[in-house]
């Protein structure tokens, strides 16, 4: 057939009208998380993604990266992977804004204290703490009002937040 033939541009034009038909009428699969969910998540302690928000956050790679590139652009301050932790004991991180410490309680094994101290008591405080681990999770912690420069929250010692704050391989951000 001659390139030009009208028949085949008819044929060709037909193909490409089902093909558009059947992906517009096919169910979007990959959902993804409104970006102004994301922003106020990020923002806003008191808010909380809906449960299938909260799992496609854990399960997909880009919704992660989005909320991670949020919390990059205005941190507080940011806690990088360490290079070694110590084994049992405080856990302590520190950057020039914060000092963050892990601490069992004497008084009941079964909670840790997690103390956030500013460096700069003057400096505006962070509402909220973020902690994505090294398989890419992400962990978040809304803060209490700081009170002279310091903020203490009780956690369970078993439980996930303070293994994922334990581990040197997380990055922390406050914000």
């Amino acid at each position: 057939m001659p390139a030009d033939d009208p028949v085949s541009d008819l044929a060709l034009a037909a193909l490409d009208a089902d093909a558009q038909a059947r992906e517009l009428m096919t169910p979007v699969t990959a959902a993804r998380i409104a970006f102004s969910d994301l922003y106020r998540y990020a923002t806003d302690p008191a808010f909380e993604l809906s449960p299938s928000a909260q799992a496609l956050l854990e399960s997909d790679p880009n919704a992660a990266a989005d909320l991670e590139r949020l919390l990059a652009a205005r941190p507080f301050t940011y806690m990088p992977r360490q290079a070694a932790a110590a084994t049992s004991g405080p856990v302590r991180r520190e950057t020039d804004a914060a000092i963050l410490t892990l601490t069992p309680s004497r008084a009941a094994p079964d909670q840790t204290y997690l103390v956030i101290e500013l460096v700069d008591p003057g400096a505006p405080p962070p509402a909220q703490l973020f902690a994505r681990s090294a398989d890419g999770g992400w962990t978040r912690i809304p803060l209490a009002k700081f009170d002279s420069a310091r903020v203490q929250v009780l956690l369970e010692t078993n439980g996930e937040t303070v293994a994922v704050l334990s581990d040197p391989e997380t990055e922390v951000y406050l914000l």
